[in-house]
């Protein structure tokens, strides 16, 4: 009877500290997002580190239009992004996903069937005729010892109201939206590690319906995009890599525009628009994918280099529009950042000489309209703030 006695009371205390354990967690939780303010949001940042460094947090952070952060640590996702909806921001966790209202600024959490850990940079929007967000997330292989042919994504989509996720069997390279479908292009790796037999997939969403349409583009594929796929009228545009000599992988590399027809889904062009030796370095800030815009006819966009370059889709004419400063290699690679809406450039970066972030802002033309110094973020990443990478990183508008 004693024992018995020992055990139900050893029970009890076990229970009641599980109890306690399990709600510090959740008034944790539920107190650093009721903390956060964003109802003069100007842009979200996404730091994180790689899915192999186990589980770490991540960074969230918002910035206000007066430079000050609010910050949120979450778990890592690799490659993560932050989604603006016309009324949302959305944020995809591992096992749930975030929805911070823009106007009560109230955060409410939706659990997801799909488990995730890593995306694919930029691999996410919000689909406005259908008033749907989605994100698509790298999985792995099914069969590790297989070469491309098992791969496995996770596309999930929906709204605050319905959620909905799939696994779907494909690698992504690139892919983008024109608002109503989404498009993720895909490519086979041979034995030798040159991609072939690119190819483009629409996906539609309707309620719990994915559906999809692929579509054989050519036999030369390419290993990597510079840019997400952004369509204008009847065409789908996209920046890539790839080798000048598709059997010289350690020749000259170029990038690319890609255009192709929506309706045909055949390709009516394919500019080349810089060459790079093999000692040159094509993929620096490779993941910079919000850096192209259309504007009345022209594609404006960013290679990487800082520099904004143009091309005349009417005419093929291609141009150095301007030159961003402080944009050359350096030590804060990892915390750089330019990202085109609409009619303005955004340039976020760290300014070694003053020791602060600055978001700079511009027009087309390149004439500075504004600077926002963010005096306090380093020191809200923490003592590895440098190493820190930024995942992804968004203008709230």
């Amino acid at each position: 009877m004693r024992r018995q006695k020992i055990v139900l009371y050893v029970g009890c205390i076990l229970v009641l500290s599980l109890i306690a354990f399990i709600m510090i967690i959740f008034t944790n939780k539920d107190s650093d997002s009721d903390n956060i303010t964003i109802s003069n949001v100007k842009a979200v940042a996404y730091y994180g580190v790689s899915a192999l460094a186990g589980p770490v947090d991540s960074h969230l952070v918002f910035i206000d239009e007066d430079g000050d952060v609010d910050h949120l640590k979450t778990e890592n996702v690799e490659w993560g992004t932050v989604i603006n909806t016309k009324d949302k921001i959305v944020m995809n966790g591992i096992k749930e996903i975030m929805n911070w209202d823009k106007q009560t600024e109230e955060m409410k959490q939706i659990a997801s069937e799909c488990e995730i850990y890593a995306s694919y940079g930029y691999s996410s929007d919000y689909l406005e005729a259908k008033d749907i967000y989605y994100e698509i997330f790298n999985q792995g292989f099914q069969n590790p010892d297989s070469n491309l042919v098992d791969y496995r994504s996770t596309i999930r989509w929906g709204n605050e109201a319905d959620h909905y996720c799939e696994d779907i069997p494909v690698y992504s390279i690139a892919d983008g939206n024109d608002e109503e479908h989404v498009y993720v292009m895909t490519s086979e790796i041979d034995e030798l590690g040159i991609p072939k037999n690119l190819e483009i997939i629409q996906y539609n969403m309707e309620d719990a319906s994915l559906s999809d349409n692929r579509t054989f583009l050519r036999e030369e594929g390419f290993e990597i995009s510079h840019s997400r796929i952004v369509s204008e009228g009847d065409f789908l545009y996209v920046l890539y890599f790839q080798f000048a000599d598709v059997n010289d992988v350690m020749g000259e590399r170029q990038m690319r525009l890609l255009e192709i027809n929506k309706e045909e889904m055949q390709i009516t062009n394919d500019y080349v628009l810089h060459t790079y030796n093999y000692e040159e370095d094509p993929y620096y800030f490779p993941y910079n994918k919000d850096s192209l815009t259309i504007h009345d006819g022209v594609l404006y966009y960013s290679n990487g280099y800082g520099e904004i370059h143009t091309v005349d889709l009417e005419t093929g004419e291609q141009k150095l529009q301007f030159s961003l400063p402080e944009s050359e290699i350096g030590m804060y690679d990892n915390h750089k950042n330019i990202q085109i809406n609409g009619n303005t450039i955004y340039y976020f970066y760290y300014d070694d000489d003053q020791e602060i972030h600055v978001l700079e802002s511009y027009t087309l033309d390149g004439e500075m309209v504004d600077r926002l110094e963010i005096s306090e973020l380093m020191k809200e990443l923490g003592e590895k703030g440098p190493e820190k990478f930024l995942f992804n990183f968004k203008v709230i508008d």
